[in-house]
């Protein structure tokens, strides 16, 4: 069963880098709703390279390869119906979680094809092309407190914590033998996992 999402968050144009990757890291999850996103993208990604000027306010060119690219993934995420699914407990579980200056965002989801081995699921599946289920969204701003007290390690690693309690609920009630992978980006934590991934940090968990 599908849940339709009748609630529409519109968005601005991004006025820094860091809220373009948060606009591309958001429509990224929901590529299904716009063909050949990767294509369509590509202008975005290219303002967040290091050697590129990023337009900001006034200098943003209407009418430019990358306004167009922007409003156009915007118009075909908004414009359609947004779902969420019901999770299953039998098959493995995804968490996405990433924090910024201004807040920290997870996503739970699972794939339409599971892995036939689920101990290696999180690791064969980290950049899987397959048809994502979206089953849960956070996104969550800091406190004033957090924003000015908290350096970028403890966000990375209270975001992932904020997430397990927030879904717990979807955690706790997997099936045995279908466990739970937690993906993120936290580069201390890849330098000191195993399991790092061409620069993700994956943690796998496993019902008792």
């Amino acid at each position: 069963m599908k849940i339709l999402i009748l609630s529409r968050v519109g968005c601005g144009i991004p006025q820094s880098i860091t809220q373009l990757k948060a606009f591309l890291g958001a429509t990224q999850q929901r590529t299904q709703y716009v063909s050949y996103y990767a294509l369509v993208a590509a202008p975005l990604h290219k303002l967040t390279r290091k050697d590129q000027h990023f337009p900001i306010r006034s200098k943003w060119i209407q009418e430019s390869k990358y306004d167009i690219a922007y409003h156009h993934i915007k118009s075909m995420i908004l414009d359609r119906p947004s779902y969420l699914w019901n999770k299953d407990n039998k098959m493995h579980l995804y968490l996405e979680v990433d924090s910024s200056d201004d807040g920290w965002g997870a996503c739970a989801y699972q794939f339409t094809m599971d892995h036939p081995i689920d101990a290696e699921a999180g690791k064969a599946n980290t950049f899987s092309k397959n048809p994502k289920r979206i089953i849960n969204w956070i996104s969550k701003a800091w406190t004033p407190y957090e924003k000015q007290s908290l350096p970028i390690f403890y966000e990375e690693t209270i975001a992932r914590l904020f997430t397990l309690e927030h879904l717990r609920n979807l955690i706790e009630t997997q099936e045995i033998g279908h466990g739970i992978t937690c993906y993120s980006d936290h580069l201390p934590g890849i330098k000191n996992a195993s399991l790092s991934n061409k620069g993700i940090l994956i943690i796998n968990m496993e019902n008792p």
